[in-house]
């Protein structure tokens, strides 16, 4: 059975520690962190908190304190 591969735009940010994020326009919120690249998939995400972070001029203070301990997450196998 095939797979069926989602893609993701990512926004790349001026945030020291966060390369880019991205939304997949239901639940998932995904961020790439500069230190190693690694991209992260945080769920079930609502669309408040993507435009939250979008709009957040510092988008590691938002990270840290609306997101980070508030979801679910995995490292996104690329």
């Amino acid at each position: 059975m095939p797979t069926t591969q989602l893609t993701i735009t990512m926004v790349e940010t001026k945030s020291s520690n966060i390369h880019s994020i991205g939304w997949d326009g239901k639940e998932s919120l995904y961020v790439r962190f500069r230190d190693g690249m690694r991209l992260y998939r945080f769920y079930p995400a609502p669309e408040i908190v993507w435009l939250g972070l979008q709009q957040a001029k510092s988008k590691g203070t938002f990270f840290q304190s609306q997101i980070k301990n508030f979801f679910k997450f995995e490292v996104v196998k690329e």
